[in-house]
């Protein structure tokens, strides 16, 4: 088996192994990993119609148009999609953000703010991005106070009597009999917006090239499945875009220290955690002015205040890590974890998934709210095969009293609970996700290539990623080798090595303990000064001139001869 079959490969093992899910993707779809982005390819939403006519008919009439956007890396890039297709064509919007502070969905805080906009210049349509689904009561008290249009764009789930009827246009991913359920909020408005361009020559320059990156970067942010042909083609073409960029994406790559050519893990890893940094400390307004300023010097202005309040952020980030992962008891995770921790609700979403991929299990991190003795909680559902919004569904089928709200997509979701609702939630979110049908693991098939470690650097990362972007779902190939353990450290959720390959080079190695497997069996597997047999995935990661090429052991043997 050949490195270059990796392409070949990835495709057809993805496509057997999503047939044994019973995943319900278009799978000879999946070939498109080497598919021009084309918009008219894309799958259509119900209600993209309308909305496209609705807005071309305000802008005939010169109306004022609002664009309201949530506030994480999904909303801000919606935001930026909605100005970049405006700008050009129109002059009458303004665009403003929710924030996370004020909670989620058209709040109080939001609703005044838009009141106080239409006092002063009456608003003829106001648009929702990536939010509003739910928020019937706030869009009638809307409508009354005189806002002539709403088109709400959104892909998180539906509430049973809380959905948007009373909007003009209401588009969600999810709701219906729409194709595209696993479609990013930005790429829902992208799609509306792209009826700006579609008798536009040079459409590529006009509106792709500004407005897909800003898709690419919400599709891996917000953890839309890339199995999925349309996330993928987008993912690639929006990468693609990046790097031959000269304003932003590449003075952004530069301060934040990334390779001269962004790769997918670039979006997830520094980027996308960069724009949620907003959400993380309130400063959602610099990380959108970032995503639409122009000049340069203002812009490196910005980035640098942005990258000040991420240090911060990931400090913090640390800290609350670190205590939570000591709290856990290791021998009692059983199928999912959920956990009440001591930090800002605004990084219990990124702690719940550092958590969820130490342990390989769908998780949720609370936060005590004292004052009304009622918790917030952020799910990561982790596995491929679990969905937040359908497991929430079901724990509300089970107990209709549980929660005060949620709401959320396939891979992530947010909810609020009593204080003393706790047990109950972590009793029904264990059983709902132990009694997910999952593959078994002996028909699942991953694809290992036998690699003499002899040749292993970080070049070998270059011919994986040909066949990328990889998701938690898209089949990434794995390497077998044989090394000398040169030394072994256990921790709690997962064991470090130090390995020596047949270079002679020293290689870092990290392997997660299974929720069965014990530190002691692992150790008299596998003891100093072994030659082991090893199936890994090389990970390589650059960022200010310093390289992180790094193993992820799937499993390792003591050879005996």
């Amino acid at each position: 088996m050949d490195i270059n079959d990796i392409p070949k490969l990835s495709l057809e093992v993805t496509k057997r192994n999503l047939a044994l899910c019973d995943n319900d993707n278009d799978l000879d779809a999946l070939s498109s990993y080497d598919t021009l982005f084309d918009i008219n390819k894309l799958p259509n939403l119900t209600g993209e119609r309308e909305a496209a006519d609705l807005l071309s008919k305000v802008m005939d009439d010169h109306g004022f148009i609002l664009a309201v956007s949530d506030y994480d890396s999904d909303g801000l890039n919606s935001a930026a999609v909605v100005y970049k297709a405006l700008k050009s064509k129109y002059d009458n919007y303004k665009v403003i953000h929710n924030k996370r502070c004020h909670h989620n969905g058209f709040n109080p805080v939001l609703i005044d703010k838009i009141k106080k906009i239409h006092d002063e210049k009456p608003i003829d349509l106001m648009y929702t991005m990536d939010h509003g689904s739910n928020d019937k009561e706030a869009f009638e008290e809307l409508k009354n106070y005189g806002i002539k249009h709403i088109i709400v764009t959104d892909h998180h789930m539906i509430t049973k009597g809380k959905e948007a009827t009373n909007a003009d246009v209401f588009i969600n991913a999810q709701q219906f009999d729409n194709d595209p359920k696993h479609m990013c909020g930005c790429y829902v408005i992208f799609k509306v917006m792209s009826s700006l361009y579609k008798d536009d020559p040079d459409i590529y320059n006009n509106f792709y090239r500004p407005c897909l990156p800003h898709v690419a970067i919400a599709t891996v942010s917000d953890v839309m499945s890339l199995n999925i042909w349309y996330n993928r083609v987008a993912v690639r073409a929006g990468l693609q875009l990046m790097n031959i960029d000269q304003g932003l994406w590449k003075l952004l790559g530069i301060k934040l220290g990334l390779p001269a050519v962004y790769r997918y893990k670039d979006i997830g890893y520094s980027i996308a955690p960069f724009i949620n940094t907003g959400n993380r400390s309130s400063t959602e307004e610099l990380c959108y002015e970032i995503l639409v300023t122009e000049d340069i010097p203002k812009l490196s202005y910005l980035i640098d205040q942005g990258i000040k309040n991420n240090i911060r952020r990931k400090e913090i980030k640390k800290h609350s890590l670190a205590k939570v992962m000591d709290g856990i008891n290791v021998t009692k995770v059983g199928k999912s974890l959920s956990i009440i921790m001591e930090c800002s609700m605004s990084i219990n979403g990124i702690v719940a998934n550092a958590v969820g991929e130490s342990f390989r299990v769908p998780t949720t991190c609370f936060v005590l709210d004292k004052e009304n003795k009622t918790l917030s909680g952020s799910s990561r559902a982790v596995l491929s095969h679990v969905s937040i919004a359908d497991t929430y569904n079901k724990m509300k089928e089970l107990d209709s009293n549980l929660f005060h709200a949620c709401g959320g997509h396939k891979g992530a979701g947010g909810c609020c609970i009593d204080f003393d609702k706790f047990d109950r939630f972590q009793e029904l979110f264990e059983k709902v996700i132990s009694e997910l049908p999952v593959p078994d693991k002996d028909d699942v098939k991953d694809i290992v290539i036998d690699y003499n470690t002899k040749y292993l650097d970080y070049s070998v990362i270059e011919d994986i990623d040909f066949a990328g972007p990889y998701g938690k779902d898209w089949i990434m190939p794995k390497l077998r080798g044989m090394f000398k353990v040169d030394r072994v450290i256990h921790t709690k959720a997962l064991a470090i090595f130090t390995l020596r390959g047949l270079n002679g080079k020293l290689f870092k190695a990290t392997y997660f303990y299974p929720s069965n497997e014990t530190i002691l069996s692992l150790d008299d597997l596998v003891p100093t000064g072994a030659v082991v047999d090893v199936i890994f995935e090389p990970q390589y990661y650059k960022r200010y001139n310093a390289t992180n090429f790094t193993l992820l052991i799937d499993t390792i043997q003591e050879v005996t001869t």
